[in-house]
């Protein structure tokens, strides 16, 4: 799934420069991999080979998928997938992380994280243009990412969703959330929330 969606991302940004696709194809970590530990009203969920870390409200349900995905108690998913393979929301809020390893990569092959590394330095200096695609530069807890906005415009109540990569340790980590609009401010504040208490070392 995550290959897929950063196929599109390149294609997307092939306006930005020529897109590559590096060989041979990064490792995904699978959900199985990640140390999930519940302490109080927090699911702590953790990869140590990669340095991760993020904090997810204990009541919120993982669902089996390639990616690690959680829910909020109140999720409701729509008959038909969303984006991707994604549980499309009916109600509710939505999360879902994945991380691409990239470590001994041959020198002379390029790399997402090093692509990744390149937008996120050319969106810093060409803000408005970057902006005009629905990207934007953040910083969360020190890591520097590049955020993509996805708001359809018509039905009023159809999907919203949006993801924030970065790029650390030859890797990319990748974060998203899907939801309806109704569920919209609340579902920002939800992942914003989670976010806050990201850790990438």
């Amino acid at each position: 799934m995550f290959l897929i969606l950063l196929g599109i991302f390149l294609w997307e940004t092939e306006g930005l420069t020529e897109p590559f696709w590096p060989e041979p194809e990064p490792e995904q970590v699978r959900s199985d991999e990640f140390i999930q530990t519940n302490i109080g009203e927090e699911n702590i969920i953790e990869h140590k080979d990669n340095k991760f870390k993020i904090k997810i409200p204990g009541d919120w349900v993982s669902i089996e998928n390639e990616d690690l995905i959680f829910v909020s108690p109140d999720f409701k998913s729509q008959e038909d997938m969303g984006l991707y393979g994604t549980p499309t929301p009916q109600e509710g809020c939505s999360i879902s992380i994945a991380i691409m390893k990239e470590i001994g990569f041959p020198k002379d092959k390029y790399t997402e994280f090093e692509y990744l590394e390149w937008l996120i330095e050319w969106c810093s200096e060409n803000k408005e243009e970057c902006e005009e695609s629905g990207r934007e530069v953040i910083e969360v807890n020190g890591n520097k990412g590049l955020k993509r906005t996805n708001w359809e415009g018509d039905p009023p109540d159809s999907d919203r969703s949006f993801w924030i990569r970065f790029s650390k340790n030859e890797s990319v980590y990748h974060i998203s959330s899907y939801f309806y609009l109704r569920d919209r401010e609340r579902c920002i504040q939800e992942f914003e929330n989670i976010l806050n208490t990201l850790e990438i070392n």
